[in-house]
């Protein structure tokens, strides 16, 4: 397993490892994961099955695979640096597309030149890769569109924690909301604020925001006034599900684009594993429709509606907490194998 460089902690932990614990260590006599020197030097967890390699640069790798070996890969560098030595040694690759980064790249940049040559490559992988993965049923309908039919596998973020809340909520006691994440457009976080201003007019509520980008919501919340009601937190990840265990609902907000109409957000399963009702817009990947089929949360379209569906979530809380335990628990990583 080649993990690419600079990939954060929390994913390494929460989906690379127990990835390679979980499906790959059940399949293969030796898992050797590959992790860039200056990433995850604080490693922690109990990952026997796994034997943890440290490369500097990626081309160091190719002398030490071996012929007929299985290789997974996340990142398109990755795979052209590797991909002569991979047909030589005839090598079963696997390339897993967490996102669409030729959509992404277009959207932070807008350079059309980059977003045709990311295109190219990436439908290069698509084709050539033995095996293909991504995050979600609207990414593989995207890439079959996009690139051709194949066979793809769907693999989400999946999580190694979920409780069972058993105690109801209601319109009596503060309700606590939660947001986790940062400040990027994608993920709407003034518009996450506006909304629960708007909710806490109508009901005594507090909300909790977890986010390396302190300063930006401080000043956010003073400009809306809301100061009162809202704590802002900056924790390690290992803190964020004691966190995010003592709330109610979650709010998770993406814009209509393509690479959040495919997307699988990890804080979604840390939603849900905790017992926290997500509140999220309807772009969220696979998750959003989820959210209505499975009955595990809410679907914000209108602010007005959105109060009087908190009120019906409240009146069946326990229905809702059960729903969420028996969604989330087929999605940890022990669990996923085998819906």
């Amino acid at each position: 397993m080649i993990v690419p460089k600079g990939l954060s902690s929390g994913v390494i932990s929460s989906q690379i490892l127990q990835m390679g614990k979980y499906q790959y260590a059940q399949n293969f006599n030796e898992v050797k994961v590959w992790l860039h020197k200056n990433d995850y030097k604080n490693q922690k967890g109990d990952y026997v099955e796994l034997i943890i390699k440290r490369y500097t640069n990626v081309s160091e790798i190719k002398s030490r695979l071996k012929f007929g070996d299985s290789i997974y890969m996340r990142s398109f560098l990755d795979y052209c640096a590797l991909f002569l030595t991979i047909k030589l040694k005839k090598m079963r690759s696997i390339y897993d597309f967490r996102g669409l980064l030729s959509h992404e790249s277009f959207y932070k940049n807008k350079n059309c030149i980059k977003l045709f040559i990311i295109y190219l490559i990436e439908y290069f992988i698509y084709k050539t890769s033995k095996e293909i993965y991504c995050v979600s049923n609207e990414m593989k309908k995207l890439l079959s569109k996009q690139y051709g039919f194949r066979n793809i596998n769907v693999r989400p973020s999946l999580t190694s924690v979920c409780i069972e809340k058993q105690s109801s909520l209601s319109i009596d006691k503060v309700l606590k909301f939660v947001y986790l994440g940062g400040t990027s457009r994608w993920q709407m976080a003034k518009e996450t604020l506006l909304l629960y201003s708007d909710i806490s007019k109508t009901y005594s509520s507090t909300l909790l925001i977890i986010t390396n980008d302190e300063d930006y919501f401080n000043s956010l919340i003073n400009q809306l006034k809301i100061v009162d009601s809202v704590i802002v937190k900056s924790v390690n990840q290992d803190e964020v599900h004691s966190l995010l265990k003592e709330c109610d609902f979650g709010f998770l907000l993406r814009e209509n684009h393509i690479i959040n109409t495919t997307a699988s957000p990890i804080k979604m399963l840390e939603y849900l594993g905790a017992g926290v009702i997500p509140i999220v817009s309807p772009y969220v990947g696979d998750y959003s429709e989820d959210v209505k089929s499975y009955s595990i949360g809410l679907v914000y379209r209108d602010g007005n509606k959105i109060i009087l569906e908190i009120e019906e979530v409240l009146q069946n809380s326990l229905m809702y907490l059960k729903n969420i335990y028996s969604y989330c628990i087929q999605r940890t990583w022990d669990n996923y194998k085998n819906i």
